[in-house]
């Protein structure tokens, strides 16, 4: 950790000397900043005089370049590279009709990331415990999940609510990041080919796996319409939903099989054996009904409630050793800073 707060000190002290001349006075700030499931990460905000929203980059990300073999000017120079990048598509980000088309959702449980929803718009998601947070892409690669939060800010500066951002970001991802379906155990074997909805029936004692094109935060796939429904109906009967991850779910057959809290305590064990914690997408088993084409929670309250007194709460982690090279509270920052997020890959894990 104190080779973490080192590298925090050097690129704070000269990222100006990598930036344009009209960097030169802009403020230099590094803030602590929740991440998935309100994980404490350290962001690099650089605000140019006159700035709307400045943009805050994961020095955890960074970081890990340079523990890959990577020098500290190489660094810094992406860090700048990036910076100037992003600030020449600020105007653009202002539009929503120039932008629309770049929206896409991840999902995320509600309970372990209040300090993120602070900053930004999200959709609940009926039956679950699931919110939907709203994301731009960044680049011309529209299936990529390289990409900025949209924040509380952005969202007053369009002039549009949250169902309006659901709607398109749907739409977008229906064509640009398409659902895929495979077999977990044949997959595991063999690697074999995605399926699509129409092509899968799913039984009591098999697990398909469900994600998108990418295969990065795929879970929101279950938000497709007709997905589930199409695989409730070839598999005539409810089905099981359980979160593998925020990068994909798991589905099987409801009836016949194991019971909702047996499902639930797999979960629960492989949430806190297995996944990462930032990438742990939720306790909870889902059900979807074949006849009411909706979905709910699979485990009673108490059932819940009964398995949770077995486990600690999912671990959530700060900085110890890097606070007093913070410049302010993360509220001050959440309130007006876009924050740019990169693919799953090569992020470092505090």
């Amino acid at each position: 950790m104190e080779q973490f707060a080192l590298f925090i000190r050097q690129v704070k002290n000269r990222i100006r000397d990598f930036l344009p001349e009209e960097y030169q006075s802009a403020v230099v700030t590094a803030q602590s900043t929740p991440r998935n499931n309100d994980r404490m990460g350290v962001s690099l905000i650089i605000q140019k005089e006159g700035q709307t929203f400045p943009f805050a980059f994961d020095l955890g990300q960074y970081y890990q370049m340079r523990l890959n073999g990577d020098t500290e000017e190489m660094v810094l120079s992406q860090i700048a590279d990036e910076c100037v990048k992003q600030n020449q598509k600020e105007q653009d980000l202002l539009d929503f009709e120039k932008i629309k088309n770049r929206l896409w959702m991840q999902l995320l449980a509600k309970e372990s990331n209040q300090e993120r929803l602070k900053s930004c718009p999200y959709k609940e998601i009926e039956g679950t415990d699931l919110v939907a947070t709203f994301h731009l892409h960044t680049n011309n690669e529209k299936d990529s999940t390289e990409g900025i939060l949209v924040v509380n800010g952005l969202l007053e500066q369009w002039g549009q609510d949250v169902d309006s951002l659901y709607r398109e970001a749907l739409q977008n991802m229906q064509h640009q990041m398409p659902v895929q379906i495979k077999n977990l155990n044949d997959f595991l074997l063999s690697g074999e080919a995605n399926q699509k909805p129409e092509q899968v029936s799913c039984n009591p004692v098999e697990l398909y796996v469900m994600t998108n094109a990418k295969g990065e935060y795929g879970a929101a796939t279950l938000l497709y319409p007709e997905v589930l429904q199409t695989l409730a109906e070839n598999s005539n009967g409810d089905l099981f939903i359980l979160p593998s991850s925020i990068h994909e779910v798991l589905v099987m057959k409801a009836d016949g099989g194991m019971e909702a809290k047996e499902l639930q305590y797999m979960v629960m064990e492989i949430n806190r054996q297995e996944v990462r914690p930032e990438e742990v997408l939720s306790d909870q088993v889902y059900r979807y009904g074949r006849e009411s084409q909706s979905i709910s929670l699979a485990a009673t309250r108490e059932e819940t409630e009964e398995l949770l007194r077995g486990y600690f709460p999912l671990e959530m982690q700060g900085h110890p050793g890097v606070q007093e090279l913070l410049d302010m509270e993360s509220e001050q920052c959440l309130r007006g800073c876009i924050f740019v997020k990169n693919s799953r890959r090569g992020s470092f894990n505090l």
